[in-house]
């Protein structure tokens, strides 16, 4: 069968796909055939964190990463990218990633959700295209759209079960607090509950006497918190080279608790969200 007869059959599999994870690797299946590539890759994101990353191809020692670079261009700017050989694009060329893994053709193509790129389809080889990126680009196109219906369902089943929780935990740290012995017990619970939900390191409810100090970016975002239209903050953290989380979120009339993890990877929404909940 032809290449188009191939991805046909592909994708008709992929309803068929009795979980996610069987879901994405037909799904990368469909997008090596069609690119005639050596590795696929399909990178998730939750925010600015991967959620999920699958990978199939060449299973080789030190070939099991995928240019960052790359996957992080198509999820800012939310344009694919073909390039018939990496070596045309200087920014990309330049990158120890992709000199280390040898990359020449690479695609990559946005998963959208909800009009938001949550995710990144990438198709890459060490050898040069000989011919120009030509129906793959609709096809390579086209399986993203897929994949990303397909998982929006899975998504939405996730965020329910997600907000069921989320609403039972904040239902149980309220009781607990009002249980407490008093005010300075319940403040004490609510920071050590916070931190356990997103194992952050240092956590202070700003409104409290006496006022914490806090790295300069954590007051920064605080005070927003704290200002005439508050709203929950989330930024990554970066500090000694580890990728970490820091969170400012309104916690009554003037106040807000604020969380700074330094390692373990940067925010998600759901733990944003959860967090959200414990603050009110």
């Amino acid at each position: 069968a032809g290449p188009l007869a191939r991805f046909a059959a592909l994708v008709a599999e992929l309803a068929q796909a009795p979980d996610p994870a069987d879901l994405l690797d037909r799904a990368l299946l469909a997008a090596v055939d069609a690119a005639a590539a050596e590795r696929g890759f399909l990178v998730l994101y939750d925010g600015l964190a991967v959620r999920q990353a699958r990978r199939v191809g060449r299973d080789e020692p030190g070939f099991e990463a995928f240019s960052l670079g790359l996957a992080h261009r198509v999820l800012f700017s939310g344009e694919a990218c073909f390039l018939e050989d990496v070596q045309a694009d200087a920014d990309l060329a330049a990158r120890e990633s992709v000199r280390q893994l040898g990359l020449r053709a690479v695609a990559a193509v946005p998963l959208r959700l909800d009009g938001r790129v949550t995710g990144v389809l990438i198709t890459d080889s060490r050898v040069p295209r000989e011919a120009p990126w030509g129906q793959e680009m609709a096809l390579l196109a086209a399986l993203a759209d897929h994949v990303a219906a397909a998982l929006a369902h899975v998504r939405h089943g996730e965020a329910l079960r997600a907000e069921r929780d989320a609403v039972a935990e904040a239902h149980d740290l309220a009781l607990a607090a009002l249980n407490a012995p008093g005010p300075d017990a319940a403040r004490a619970l609510v920071l050590a509950r916070a931190k356990d939900r997103v194992a952050a390191d240092a956590a202070w409810l700003l409104g409290a006497d006496p006022e914490p100090d806090l790295p300069p970016t954590a007051a920064a975002l605080a005070a927003h918190a704290r200002g005439a239209a508050p709203e929950p903050l989330a930024l990554p953290w970066e500090e000694a080279g580890a990728a970490g989380a820091l969170w400012a979120l309104p916690a009554g009339p003037d106040r807000a608790l604020v969380l700074l993890r330094a390692r373990g990877g940067g925010p998600t929404n759901a733990e944003t969200a959860a967090l959200t909940r414990m603050a009110a």
